[in-house]
C-alpha cells in the first residue's frame, strides 16, 4: 500500500508538504501545489486512514461534460458554495461514457472524501444495480450521494431532479395551442434517462 513517501514522490514535493495536505493542515500551501498533492493521492490509491478520512473536505463530482453553458454553470455554482465553506472540489469529466463514469467511482471509493455529487448516465436498465451498488460503496461508509437529473425511488441516495416528462407535455401543448400542427422533437444524448422523459411527454402529448 502507497504511503506519503510515494505521494510526495509522485507529486514531486517534500513530505512535510504532504502531510500538511492529507492532515489538512491551516498552515499556507497554494491551491496548485495542493491539488498536486490531491491528485497524486489518487492515482496512486493512498488512502487515508478512516479517522482522518472527514478532515479532508473533499467533494468530488462527476459530469458528463461541462463545455456547455448548463453543466459550466452546474460546477460553477457548485465551485462557489464548496469554497465558502473550504471544502475542496475534485472534478471529473466522464464525457458521457459510462464506464469512465464508474472507474472514476471506483478509484474514489478508496479516497478520503465527505460528499459525491453525480450527474451519471447510467442506463435506465442498470439503474437499480447501480444504486445499490452506490449506497453499498459509499453512502453505508457515510459518505453521502446526491444524483442530478434523475428521479430516483431511493431512502439513502438523494437527488435533484426536473419533471422533464410534465415539462415536455406542457411545452408541446403551447406549441399546438397556438395552431402548430407539425412539431418536430430533438431527444439530445441518448444515453441521458431525462431525454426520454421528455420524448415520452412529447409523444403522449401528440396522441391526446
Amino acid at each position: 500500500m502507497p504511503g506519503m513517501r510515494d505521494v510526495a514522490k509522485h507529486a514531486n514535493v517534500a513530505l512535510s508538504t504532504v502531510s500538511l495536505v492529507l492532515n489538512n493542515s491551516d498552515k499556507y500551501v497554494s491551491d496548485e501545489i495542493w491539488q498536486r498533492v490531491l491528485t497524486a493521492a489518487q492515482d496512486l490509491g493512498y488512502v487515508l486512514f478512516e479517522k482522518r478520512r472527514f478532515l479532508q473536505k473533499n467533494i468530488a463530482v462527476i459530469l458528463p461534460i461541462i463545455t456547455g453553458s448548463f453543466f459550466s454553470n452546474v460546477l460553477n455554482g457548485i465551485e462557489e458554495t464548496v469554497s465558502n465553506d473550504k471544502n475542496y472540489l475534485l472534478f471529473f469529466n466522464s464525457n458521457y461514457s459510462f464506464e469512465k463514469e464508474q472507474m472514476y467511482l471506483k478509484t474514489l471509493r478508496k479516497q478520503f472524501l465527505t460528499g459525491i455529487i453525480l450527474d451519471s448516465i447510467c442506463p435506465p436498465d442498470l439503474e437499480n444495480d447501480y444504486l445499490s451498488w452506490l449506497e453499498k460503496e459509499f453512502v453505508d461508509h457515510n459518505i453521502p450521494v446526491l444524483i442530478l437529473e434523475r428521479k430516483l425511488e431511493s431512502d439513502k441516495i438523494h437527488c435533484i431532479y426536473l419533471d422533464n416528462y410534465t415539462g415536455a407535455k406542457k411545452s408541446t401543448q403551447h406549441l399546438i395551442d397556438l395552431g402548430h400542427r407539425k412539431i418536430a422533437h430533438v431527444l439530445g444524448n441518448r444515453h441521458m434517462k431525462h431525454s426520454f422523459e421528455r420524448l415520452e411527454g412529447y409523444k403522449q402529448t401528440l396522441t391526446v
